[in-house]
């Protein structure tokens, strides 16, 4: 609580120098010619180019990274002092009315206009003078609440996004090896989609219900059509077995080659691998 000549602010010492020192940055803020300058015990003052020349003890006082950021995000918006407790509204104004007296001379119209008729928590000058601003205080400036809950926002949405690329399952496929007595037959999916040939894996099949089927020139497979379900992660086998088609003007003809899966074509068509 702090000592008031009558009555006691409802409030911690801290909170009293946190007010001045917002009250002190809305009003050298609009004074080009001031600067904050730090001494070596922290305390803060504003002064004019001029006037920390000759106060050897007193430096300028550049804000830190997080400072000049929580600063910016505020806007240098300040509170409305209509909507604050009558207590720190007083506060305020006291503040402002002895910052204005002191640099420009008087009290202008915008605070003349607020101050009430009398003081129910007045202040000296001697005793604003006497609260002191520190670096600590000027660094320990609370995060906009708009920042904060901002920040909470995102957290959340990052949280949401994780936990829903944990869960999401990624599109999955099955695998299929279909075996034939005939090496090197056409697979079909799905009637006329062709896969690959038979004896070799195929992968990348989508999972669900699919018909397959083989086909190679001048036989007839057996069964014509299998349908089975694909799985994720798994390997499928189905057989065909391939007959002759019967016929008085078609032969047969075996192919041998040095190498493994040589493709086979007559007339331009492709009749399989070896």
């Amino acid at each position: 609580m702090v000592d008031s000549q009558d009555k006691k602010f409802p409030f911690s010492y801290r909170t009293v120098q946190q007010i001045k020192a917002e009250e002190y940055e809305r009003f050298f803020d609009r004074l080009e010619h001031y600067h904050p300058y730090a001494n070596h015990l922290g305390e803060v003052h504003w002064m004019t180019e001029a006037q920390g020349l000759q106060q050897h003890e007193f430096y300028l006082y550049e804000p830190g990274f997080w400072e000049r950021l929580k600063k910016k995000l505020s806007g240098r918006r300040y509170p409305d002092l209509n909507r604050l407790p009558r207590a720190e509204r007083e506060l305020r104004l006291q503040i402002r009315k002895y910052l204005e007296e002191k640099y420009i001379g008087r009290v202008t119209r915008e605070t003349a206009g607020m101050l009430p008729d009398e003081w129910e928590y007045p202040l000296s000058p001697e005793r604003i003078e006497a609260i002191p601003i520190t670096v600590e205080v000027l660094q320990s400036r609370p995060w906009p609440k708009q920042v904060i809950w901002g920040a909470i926002a995102l957290l959340l949405l990052i949280f949401v996004g994780i936990g829903f690329l944990v869960t999401m399952e990624k599109p999955k496929t099955g695998s299929l090896l279909v075996k034939t007595n005939i090496p090197g037959s056409r697979v079909y999916m799905d009637e006329d989609e062709f896969i690959g040939y038979s004896d070799k894996v195929i992968k990348n099949i989508p999972i669900g219900t699919h018909r397959f089927k083989v086909e190679k020139s001048q036989y007839v497979a057996t069964p014509p059509v299998k349908e089975i379900q694909i799985v994720p992660d798994s390997l499928h086998v189905l057989e065909f077995t391939l007959k002759p088609q019967s016929s008085a003007v078609i032969g047969y003809l075996k192919v041998y080659a040095d190498y493994d899966n040589a493709e086979v074509i007559i007339d331009d068509e492709n009749m399989g691998t070896l």
